[in-house]
């Protein structure tokens, strides 16, 4: 079992997902190109939580397939989404994804940072190799992963600019990340960690990755083109893609 799926079961962290129904910034830009894709037969969505994504992105396809390791999770989809009959949720873990009801996907969706719960870089390639079979030629996969570079402020106190109240509440966060997870120089210059940064109040681990890295592993999966877009919705040149310290970026990955 991945080390955060018990979290994810909780009935309170399914309800409060199941409150979240909007698209991030970058996701408005993805969902616009895929409804302007020729090719909308079938979606694999990976880490679908409480259906987030499902909303938007089952109407665009034929087929929708939802997928996450959590029962509660799925539930929750099945339960809020009866209406949708061309959609399907499955229990499933990304590292061991069963035998689907159809074999390549026109786009794959994992959303969320969800590809961070994974906890070695070998599992991130062999998950990576894995989305580049299961795509059609000039399929695409869209996922967003956080960001080694964003460390400084994950350890820095943030001043809560719109809510003075919350003052308080960050300097005991920021003192979390220093107690939970050692100093910052213990990842200060890696490639790739895994840090305790707040997510389910501090019981969720999750993994960073430097950007130019992870577009090595990209390209060691098969995928040749990939464009990437920060938190804003704004595209990130490649050959400057180090240069954004955001919390996580968006990357679109392509197979030609």
């Amino acid at each position: 079992m991945n080390a955060n799926q018990k979290i994810y079961e909780s009935k309170i962290v399914v309800h409060s997902y199941s409150g979240l129904k909007k698209l991030f910034p970058a996701e408005k830009i993805i969902f616009n190109l895929i409804a302007t894709k020729q090719n909308k037969r079938s979606i694999l969505d990976l880490g679908i939580g409480a259906g987030r994504t499902t909303l938007f992105f089952a109407p665009l396809f034929e087929t929708y397939i939802g997928v996450d390791f959590s029962a509660g999770m799925i539930e929750s989809c099945r339960n809020r989404y009866r209406s949708i009959s061309n959609a399907q949720f499955i229990v499933a873990d990304v590292t061991t994804l069963p035998k689907l009801s159809i074999n390549r996907f026109d786009f794959v969706l994992f959303s969320f940072n969800g590809i961070d719960c994974l906890q070695s870089i070998e599992e991130r390639v062999a998950l990576l190799t894995e989305i580049h079979s299961l795509l059609e030629p000039g399929g695409i996969f869209a996922f967003s992963s956080h960001n080694t570079l964003a460390l400084k402020r994950l350890y820095s106190f943030q001043w809560p600019r719109r809510n003075p109240l919350k003052i308080f509440s960050e300097y005991v966060r920021r003192r979390k990340v220093s107690r939970i997870n050692g100093p910052e120089s213990n990842y200060i210059g890696k490639k790739f960690f895994q840090v305790y940064d707040g997510g389910e109040d501090f019981k969720v681990h999750n993994s960073y990755i430097l950007p130019s890295h992870q577009l090595t592993l990209l390209k060691e999966s098969g995928f040749q083109r990939v464009e990437a877009i920060d938190i804003k919705g704004k595209i990130i040149p490649i050959d400057k893609i180090d240069s954004c310290n955001d919390n996580w970026i968006h990357y679109l990955c392509y197979k030609l």
